[in-house]
């Protein structure tokens, strides 16, 4: 969710500000904007507070292990 409101800041500056520069200058802000969608529409991973969020019953619920020594 956050990434999608990031994506707001290099969107604005490809669509607005830089819409009539050269595509060198249009280059920072559309890799941004590709990256940032990359995340939103892949996830950010099991090191993701969303992950983390939606699996901390599970983390609590969980008995330890035995160990095999």
């Amino acid at each position: 969710m956050a990434a999608l409101i990031a994506l707001a800041v290099p969107m604005t500056g490809y669509l607005v500000v830089h819409w009539n520069d050269s595509l060198a200058e249009k280059d920072v802000p559309f890799m941004y904007s590709i990256s940032l969608l990359l995340i939103i529409v892949c996830g950010a991973g099991k090191y993701s507070m969303d992950h983390y969020l939606a699996n901390r019953d599970l983390i609590k619920n969980t008995k330890p292990s035995r160990s095999l020594i």
